[in-house]
Formats: C-alpha cells, structure tokens, sequence
C-alpha cells in the first residue's frame, strides 16, 4: 500500500468508525436479584457507569432509554424511580398495574421506558410487555442535563402496601447518540 491517496482514503474510514463507534450508543445491563422488602422502605439497587465519552444532553449524547425486570406480586404496591449520578430523581412508575404481577416476563423480555413512546405505563398492565417501551411517568430528559452520565445509577423500588413480595432480577441503560429531549411543554 504505497499509493498515498489510498493510505488517506482507508485513514478517514478508519477514524470515521472510530468516532461513529465511540458517539452511536452504549448499554449498560445489571442482574442484581436484589429483593424488595414488603411494606418496606425503599430499597435501591446501585450500579457504577464508566467510559461514556461525553456529558449527557438531549442534542448530542444522552440516556435514552432504561429497562427493567422486576418479579412482584400485586404491581400496584410499586414505586419505581431512576437516580442519576448527580442526584437527579426520574419517576418511572408508580403504583401500576393494579394486582397483575411483574414488570418484564422470562428470562429475556424487560419493561423498557423512553420518550419516544406513545403508550404511557399509566395505561399499561402486567407484567407490562404488551406495547412496549412506555412512557415513564417522569421526563427521562431531565437526566439529560449536561451531567457527567459517569458515576453511580441507582434504581429505587418502593413496596408500599403489606402482603406481597418481589426481586429485581435485571435492569438496563441505554446511552445513544439520540439522547431524551423530554415531553414536550
């Protein structure tokens, strides 16, 4: 490969991958089998995320979608939130679902939130899979606030009503190119 023209011509190729695979989207996946305790307090799941290579906000580079497993009985006894690393508090779900049980089903199907959705979690049932991904309750875009995405994630769940007992077997971050901008006003 002597003909400089070519050696230019595989470079940029090269670098052009490069920057595609380093901004077009990571996914971060947990199994914690962490039990929610019944009529408890809440209990959260906390989960480290390094080598994002850039702040989190809606036009560049940010969260875009979270997914989530949970095997519980009675879902209407559930308050799900997402934290961010510097403190931001998301409402994914709460108090869903009436007595139908989990959010996700099997080994593999996950309930997934992001904006992008038009069937709101409020309007959804167990376990929750059926015109997936939701709309969370919370705006996924205020996490998408020029914060450094790197740092601890927490996953919260609330048990709030005595009787029924559940795990949160895995759950998910998705970090893309095409970051939540939010609802719109």
């Amino acid at each position: 490969m002597n003909n400089p023209f070519i050696k230019n011509i595989v470079f940029c190729f090269l670098f052009v991958c490069a920057i595609i695979n380093i901004v077009s989207g990571q996914t971060f996946n947990w199994n914690p089998n962490m039990a929610i305790p019944d009529n408890g307090p809440q209990t959260c799941n906390s989960q480290v995320v390094s080598g994002l290579s850039s702040n989190l906000d809606c036009a560049m580079f940010g969260l875009e979608q979270v997914c989530i497993r949970i095997d519980h009985t009675w879902d209407a006894d559930l308050d799900i939130f997402l934290q961010a690393p510097d403190g931001t508090l998301v409402e994914l779900s709460t108090d869903n679902g009436g007595s139908g049980n989990n959010y996700g089903s099997g080994a593999a199907t996950l309930t997934c939130f992001d904006m992008t959705s038009v069937s709101p979690v409020t309007a959804g049932g167990s376990p929750f899979t059926a015109n997936n991904p939701y709309l969370p309750e919370g705006d996924l875009g205020t996490i998408n606030n020029g914060q450094n995405g790197n740092g601890t994630w927490q996953l919260c769940i609330t048990d709030d009503a005595g009787g029924d007992v559940g795990s949160l077997r895995r759950w998910r971050l998705v970090f893309g190119n095409s970051g939540s901008a939010g609802s719109p006003p």
